[in-house]
């Protein structure tokens, strides 16, 4: 009745919904199981052991006759638990011996348990994330951040997980899915540097945030209402003025759709930049005032009705409108209810200088609430601008341009580079995407930042340096140099597999990983599938002849269309050793400058049988049509039987492009790099500005966003 061997996992059935499930290898149909695993340890004593369990039913876990783990609920996917503390000592360099006891009702409709352990070593234990799904995109409070929020399970237990978006230059990235042990920065959504929802029970308080021009403002039902239809009535908020910010409300009209209302998007206090939108007409518009600059009117697209309610809310007021405007510089852009009004370019003025936001009305009643104001920017491409001087009057220099695609470009080699901007900010998270023109191996070129700059005095400089392959940071407080971090630049980037159905009929089996930028490439390590995938049609085998390691170093935009398209370059690497099963194969290379980085096998013309099972894998003759090879025993299955990577590693010693993550909090300064952790710098700094800097070569910034951590 029971096997006294087996692979893991043990289960039954081995198919739900017509899926495979390929973990379960080994049949168990009883209420109940015992599993030994004897192992001995190669390395010394694990630091941190981790069991990694899936389990239906009540499950016990033993280590050396301990009992280390127990649950009597079921675990619906894969959970890690830290056994760091509860097996302290049980580890013995030979003969140790995992026991596991699970057993489930006697009418379940499944049964599965699965197990193992890794060290995590100076890692820390997060929990399993198994299958994120639904996802949905949401706006943070602050206005400038973006998350995705999803389902998924978390040591087995449903939740909903939330993580940031960001954009390295052009390319989405997803911060996650992180959990409460990730390492790095993951910190909850920011707040605003102002926000107003004009409770009720505050008495007068309100009044205290804000000025007025004309009009009759009270707060009435949690919201702000403007009551007279006044020629023109303004509140400006009650702030130090800015330079650059995102100002946000929502905004009811009046029912009889007079007049109009909107925001003041920037004011001095004797000039107004106001935003209106007008309900009767369908449009908006943008006026400066006092001035002899008529107003700019534009159509609403097409379909958006301003007035108009959603069907079955019967006598129910007017729903709000969002209407939010970006300041940066003397470029503004406009949003109503996530439409830009300004996609095609922003409102380009020569408004450089600080001001107030605030609301607005013209001959019409209105409501106001929730307002949202966030000092900071967010551009790209040819819309960036201000960068310059910094506010101690540290002059920029080099030759700086503006470009549609690569956004804010340094040209000249003679001196070094440097542009200022932002007004001066106590807490923020400064984002940048830098880029190097061209990246050769052995020659300096040097990039970066500036992280915080207060004054000439009193700075922090983050370089990355493409010779020394090293993130160099360095900087003065109150004159005195700060003793310089480096940090090594290597990093291993997993990809996942991928499958090239333009070469998988051809004389060579390949595959083809993009790089992020030009990088230089070091090594691989390969997983590859194996075994027999039902739902694919489809078998794997670890592949047995040589392997080639190819590279491309190819201009911008430009793709290879195949492996062997005569674009790509064998790699100068020594000869790969015969690839495992269930490990990650090792393939050092002389270190090569590349965009695209591929491998492959040769593929053999004659009937292939796999040496152990007696299978026929293909009588396969390059360049011939699938349909003429002919099918031997009882294998008659048409799909193509070949060798495919689970996930490859490759490993990068420096890019040509780095996502650079400043973020300046009140008690320390924290830099990642592409989203991995690389400086932490304790201390205290006053007030500070951000800045470019590059040593010596053409380097393009794009992707530019700064935005206010509020001290609270």
């Amino acid at each position: 009745r029971f096997s006294p061997s087996g692979k893991g996992g043990f289960g039954h059935p081995d198919e739900v919904d017509g899926a495979r499930l390929h973990a379960c290898r080994t049949k168990w149909t009883e209420d109940e199981i015992w599993v030994r695993r004897e192992f001995n340890l190669k390395t010394g004593t694990p630091k941190t052991p981790v069991l990694n369990l899936r389990h239906e039913g009540a499950v016990q876990v033993f280590l050396n006759g301990k009992l280390v783990h127990e649950s009597l609920r079921p675990s619906v996917a894969y959970a890690n638990f830290d056994l760091a503390e509860v097996a302290a000592g049980l580890f013995r360099p030979e003969g140790n011996v995992l026991a596991v006891h699970a057993k489930v009702p006697a009418k379940a409709a499944f049964r599965f348990l699965d197990f193992g352990l890794f060290d995590a070593g100076s890692h820390p234990v997060e929990p399993a994330v198994y299958a994120p799904n639904a996802p949905r995109i949401l706006a943070g409070p602050n206005g400038f951040e973006k998350w995705v929020a999803y389902r998924a399970w978390w040591n087995g237990d449903p939740g909903t997980g939330l993580d940031r978006l960001f954009f390295y230059k052009d390319e989405l990235v997803v911060d996650g899915p992180t959990t409460r042990n990730t390492p790095g920065y993951h910190p909850p959504p920011a707040k605003p540097t102002f926000h107003d929802a004009f409770p009720e029970d505050e008495g007068n308080e309100w009044a205290e945030r804000w000025d007025f021009s004309g009009g009759a403002w009270i707060p009435v039902d949690g919201a702000l209402r403007q009551s007279e239809e006044a020629p023109v009535a303004k509140a400006y908020l009650r702030r130090e003025p800015a330079t650059h910010y995102l100002f946000e409300t929502q905004v009811r009209f009046s029912p009889s759709g007079k007049g109009g209302a909107g925001i003041v998007a920037w004011s001095n206090g004797e000039t107004d930049l106001v935003i209106g939108i007008d309900p009767a007409a369908g449009s908006w518009e943008y006026s400066i005032a006092p001035g002899s600059l008529a107003p700019k009117r534009f159509k609403l697209p097409t379909g958006f009705k301003v007035l108009e309610k959603p069907p079955g809310v019967g006598d129910a007021a007017l729903p709000f409108h969002r209407l939010r405007v970006v300041k940066n510089g003397g470029y503004f852009e406009v949003w109503l209810d996530d439409i830009q009004l300004t996609a095609d370019q922003p409102i380009v003025t020569n408004i450089t200088g600080a001001g107030v936001p605030g609301l607005y009305c013209r001959q019409a009643a209105a409501e106001f609430d929730g307002v949202v104001y966030t000092a900071g920017w967010d551009e790209h491409n040819e819309y960036i601008t201000g960068w310059g001087a910094a506010a101690d009057g540290t002059a920029s220099s080099g030759e700086w341009r503006l470009d549609k695609e690569y956004g804010l470009v340094q040209n000249r080699h003679s001196e070094t580079g440097l542009a200022f901007k932002g007004d001066l900010l106590d807490q923020y998270e400064f984002t940048v995407n830098a880029e190097l023109e061209k990246l050769e191996e052995g020659k300096e070129r040097l990039y970066g930042v500036f992280p915080l700059f207060v004054d000439r005095n009193n700075y922090i400089k983050a370089m990355i340096d493409t010779r020394e392959r090293k993130l160099v940071v360095t900087g003065k407080r109150n004159g005195i140099e700060i003793a310089s971090v480096s940090k090594p630049l290597r990093d291993r980037i997993p990809l996942r597999h991928l499958y090239d159905t333009e070469t998988s009929y051809r004389d060579v089996a390949a595959w083809v990983f993009r790089l992020r930028s030009e990088s230089i490439v070091s090594a691989l390590d390969i997983r590859w599938l194996e075994g027999e995938y039902d739902h694919l049609q489809q078998e794997f085998f670890v592949p047995v002849d040589d392997m080639l390691v190819r590279y491309a170093k190819l201009k911008r935009g430009r793709e290879p269309i195949l492996w062997d398209d005569g674009r790509f370059f064998d790699a100068d690497e020594p000869k790969p050793t015969a690839q495992l099963p269930g490990v990650h194969n090792h393939v050092a290379i002389r270190p090569e400058e590349g965009n695209y980085v591929g491998f492959g096998f040769q593929v053999s013309s004659s009937i292939v049988i796999d040496s152990e099972t007696g299978r026929y894998i293909r009588d396969y003759i390059p360049g011939e049509d699938l349909g003429s090879n002919e099918m031997i025993g009882d294998d008659t299955t048409e799909s193509d039987t070949m060798s495919r990577p689970q996930e490859t590693l490759v490993t990068v010693e420096v890019e040509s492009s780095y996502f650079f993550r400043c973020v300046k909090l009140k008690d320390r300064l924290v830099i990642e790099l592409n989203g991995r952790p690389m400086v932490e710098l304790a201390g205290a700094w006053p007030a500070a500005q951000v800045g470019l800097v590059t040593e010596g070569q053409p380097c393009y910034f794009n992707g530019i966003t700064l935005m206010h951590l509020p001290a609270e």
